[in-house]
C-alpha cells in the first residue's frame, strides 16, 4: 500500500493519506478517515466548551450551578458531585437494545437525551475551593473564571494555567506568580505582557526570553538583566528609566507598547516554531516530542500524529485535550492512564478499549456508552456477558460499515453544546447560518447585557492608584464589543499591587485579544527567510526548508532554528 490522495468529504479538498498513517489505522482497526486532518480537528474542537457558563439549577437536586450547559439543554444536568455518587445512580438503568434498523448515531443521540451530565468539565469531583467560576478545572483555591486551570490559587481570567498564584489575564502559564496579560510562560513571576518566556522576574513587554530579569522591551534575551529595548543598561540608569516607563499610566503604557513593536518586536525574527528539545517532529508549541507530527501544544509525545494540548501521549492520532493515553484514535478530552480509546469524548480517567463513549471512567470493553463508571462489556449502556458483547460488537461494526457510519468520530450534530460555546468557534469562526447549514449546534442565548453601564470608559481612570474600591460596584462598557462587565474586589486588588490600570475592554475580548497572539494550529511549508552571510549558509539565502504555523502572508520574517540561534544574545 501507497500513499493516498483523498477528497475530504466536509470541505472537497484534497489531503494526502500517508503509508505510516495506514499502518496506525491497520493497528487500531478503523478504516481511513474520510475528511482532512483540519476538518477532523474542528469536528474534535465542537465537543469542547472551555469558556461559556450559564447560570442553573442541577436537574437532580434543585441546587444552583455555574454551567457549561444551559437551561434548555436536551439532557439532564446534574451537580458533578451528585453525578459521580455512585450511591445516587447508575447509568445503567438507562441501557437500550441495539436496533439494526437504525443508524447507531441516531440511537446513541437518544441515549444523550437521556442520561444525565456533570454540570462542568472538570475532572473528577469539584476539588475546589471558592472556585465555581471555573470549568474544565481542578483541585483550585480562589479561583474566578478560569478555564483549563488546575492547582492554582487566586488566579482570575485564566485559560491552561496550572501551578500558579495571583495571575490575572492569562493564557497557558505554568508554574508562575504574579503575572498579567502574559502569554506561554513558565516559572516567571512579576511580568506583564510577556509571551513566550521561561524563568523571567520583574520584566515587562518581553518575547522569547529565558532567565531574564528586570527588562523592559526586549526579545531573544538570554541569562540577562537591566536591558531596555534589547540595548544594556547599568543597574543606575535602568532604574532611572524604568520610573519614566513604568509609570502605571494606561497612556503611557500604551506608547511603550508601541514602541516596543516598532523598534523591537517587528524587526527580530521569529523562530519558525516554538518549542524545544524535539526529535523528528513538526508543530508548534512543543517540547520533548518524539516522531510525532502536526502536534501543538504538546509534551513527552511519542509516535503521535494530528494531536493538541497533549501530554504524555504515545502513539496516537486525531486528539484533542489532557492526555496519559495510548494508542487512541478520533478522542476528545480522554486520558489519564487510559488506552485503545476510539471515537470516545470526557472518558477521563483509567479507561480501556472504548469505541464511541462518553463520559465514561474506569471502564473497559464498552461500545456507544453514556456516563459508565467501573463497568465492562456494555452497549448502550446495556449489560452483557463477554460472549454476547463480542458478536453483538462484530454485527453492530458490520451494521455502521453499511449506514456509512463506522470510522467516523462522533458527528457534531451530537455534540452537547452549540458551536458557539465550543473552542472550534475560537480557532474556526462561523456564522450561525453557517453552523445550521452544517446541520451542527448553535445556542440562542443572550450573553450578558448590553446598555447598563453605570460608568463610561472615559471615566475610568488612567492609573489604578486614582481609582478606588467603589469602582468594584459599577457596570463597566467593554469599548470594543459595548458588552458590560464588572471588575470584582480581588481583580481590583491585583491591579492594585502590580500598578497596572483598569482594563477598558470585557474578560471575553480580553481573552480574544491573548488568543490572537499565538499561531494557528496549521503548518506551511516555508524557506528560511535569513539572507545574513555572516550565519552558516553559503548562498545568499539559507536553503532549509521547514514546517512553519507562520502563512507566507503573514509579515514576520522567519528563520530557521539555526539562523534563529546565531540571532538571540
Amino acid at each position: 500500500m501507497t500513499s493516498q490522495t483523498k477528497n475530504c468529504q466536509n470541505c472537497k479538498q484534497e489531503f494526502t493519506v500517508e503509508l505510516e498513517d495506514f499502518a496506525f489505522y491497520e493497528k487500531m482497526h478503523v478504516p481511513a478517515p474520510t475528511w482532512c486532518p483540519e476538518c477532523r480537528q474542528q469536528r474534535r474542537m465542537t465537543w469542547r466548551n472551555e469558556q461559556v457558563l450559564f447560570q442553573r439549577a442541577c436537574d437532580k437536586t434543585g441546587r444552583s450551578v455555574i454551567s457549561i450547559y444551559p437551561v434548555n439543554a436536551r439532557f439532564p444536568v446534574w451537580h458533578v458531585d451528585t453525578w459521580f455518587d455512585k450511591d445516587i445512580w447508575d447509568a445503567r438503568g438507562y441501557a437500550r437494545e441495539i436496533d439494526f434498523s437504525q443508524p447507531f448515531f441516531e440511537q446513541f443521540y437518544d441515549l444523550q437525551t437521556l442520561v444525565p451530565r456533570p454540570h462542568n468539565g472538570s475532572l473528577a469531583g469539584s476539588r475546589s475551593v471558592n472556585s465555581d467560576y471555573t470549568n474544565c478545572s481542578g483541585d483550585n483555591k480562589n479561583c474566578y473564571m478560569g478555564s483549563g486551570t488546575a492547582f492554582s490559587e487566586e488566579c482570575y481570567y485564566t485559560t491552561y494555567t496550572e501551578y500558579s498564584y495571583r495571575c490575572i489575564d492569562v493564557l497557558l502559564c505554568h508554574k508562575s506568580q504574579l503575572c498579567y496579560e502574559c502569554v506561554d510562560v513558565e516559572e516567571c513571576y512579576n511580568l506583564q505582557f510577556c509571551q513566550s518566556c521561561i524563568s523571567c522576574t520583574d520584566s515587562f513587554f518581553l518575547y522569547d526570553c529565558r532567565d531574564c530579569s528586570n527588562c523592559i522591551g526586549c526579545v531573544g534575551l538570554r541569562h540577562k538583566q537591566y536591558y531596555i529595548f534589547n540595548k544594556q543598561y547599568s543597574k543606575e540608569e535602568y532604574e532611572k528609566k524604568k520610573t519614566e516607563l513604568c509609570t502605571g499610566s494606561r497612556e503611557v503604557l500604551e506608547s511603550v507598547r508601541n514602541e516596543w513593536h516598532e523598534k523591537v518586536l517587528s524587526k527580530f525574527p521569529r523562530k519558525y516554531y516554538n518549542g524545544e528539545k524535539n526529535e523528528n517532529f513538526s508543530g508548534s508549541y512543543i517540547a520533548r516530542c518524539v516522531d510525532s507530527f502536526f502536534m501543538f501544544d504538546a509534551k513527552n509525545t511519542k509516535d503521535c500524529k494530528y494531536c493538541a494540548w497533549m501530554i504524555n501521549g504515545k502513539d496516537t492520532h486525531d486528539y484533542l485535550a489532557w492526555g496519559d493515553v495510548e494508542l487512541c484514535y478520533e478522542a476528545v478530552s480522554c486520558g489519564y492512564n487510559s488506552a485503545n480509546l476510539r471515537f470516545c469524548n470526557a472518558c477521563y480517567l483509567a479507561n480501556y478499549n472504548l469505541t464511541y463513549c462518553d463520559l465514561c471512567n474506569n471502564s473497559s470493553d464498552l461500545f456507544g456508552c453514556i456516563g459508565l463508571n467501573g463497568q465492562k462489556y456494555c452497549i448502550l449502556n446495556k449489560q452483557y456477558a463477554k460472549e454476547e458483547y463480542e458478536a453483538l460488537i462484530s454485527r453492530l461494526i458490520e451494521h455502521m460499515k453499511k449506514t456509512g457510519e463506522w470510522g467516523e468520530m462522533l458527528p457534531s450534530r451530537l455534540a452537547p453544546c452549540g458551536y458557539n460555546d465550543t473552542i472550534a468557534n475560537d480557532y474556526y469562526p462561523m456564522a450561525k447560518e453557517e453552523v445550521l447549514k452544517k446541520g451542527w449546534n448553535w445556542t440562542d442565548v443572550q450573553r450578558g447585557t448590553f446598555g447598563k453601564e453605570t460608568l463610561k470608559s472615559e471615566q475610568i481612570p488612567s492609573r489604578i492608584s486614582d481609582a478606588n474600591e467603589s469602582i468594584c460596584n459599577d457596570i463597566l462598557v467593554c469599548g470594543e464589543c459595548r458588552k458590560n462587565y464588572k471588575i470584582i474586589k480581588q481583580e481590583y486588588d491585583l491591579y492594585k499591587t502590580m500598578n497596572v490600570p483598569a482594563p477598558l475592554r470585557c474578560p471575553e475580548c480580553r481573552h480574544r485579544a491573548r488568543f490572537a497572539l499565538r499561531t494557528p494550529y496549521r503548518l506551511w511549508s516555508r524557506q528560511c527567510m535569513c539572507e545574513q552571510a555572516a550565519h552558516d549558509h553559503t548562498a545568499n539565502r539559507c536553503a532549509r526548508i521547514y514546517q512553519t504555523p507562520y502563512a507566507p502572508d503573514r509579515s514576520e520574517v522567519v528563520y530557521c532554528e539555526e539562523c534563529y540561534r546565531a540571532e538571540v544574545v
